[in-house]
């Protein structure tokens, strides 16, 4: 499934993304700062999707919602970030995994 189309799915559903301080950090690396400056498109992923937590540099993701009750979801991505509102091309960002998690 798309990534698209699940967040929609999600936040239709009363879902709301759980933002990582860290996410700049994660997804760009430690010289974010320096790198965000010169190049915004590297960092919009983490404005355009708040529940953005870490990217590997393979192509794999973490978001996280929080739901109704302190239920919280954990949702693993493969793709381009970049894409993440795209659906239907092999590059797209999919959904490979959902779980729970539990504290």
């Amino acid at each position: 499934m798309a990534y698209a189309t699940l967040r929609s799915r999600l936040l239709s559903r009363g879902w709301v993304p759980l933002p990582d301080a860290q996410c700049r950090a994660n997804v760009v690396g430690d010289n974010h700062v320096a790198l965000c400056a010169d190049d915004t498109q590297q960092c919009e992923p983490c404005e355009a999707l708040p529940e953005l937590s870490a990217c590997s540099g393979t192509g794999h993701c973490t978001m996280q919602f929080q739901g109704e009750g302190g239920k919280m979801l954990r949702v693993s991505t493969y793709g381009d970030v970049h894409r993440h509102t795209a659906v239907g091309e092999p590059e797209d960002l999919v959904v490979t995994a959902l779980e729970p998690v539990s504290f």
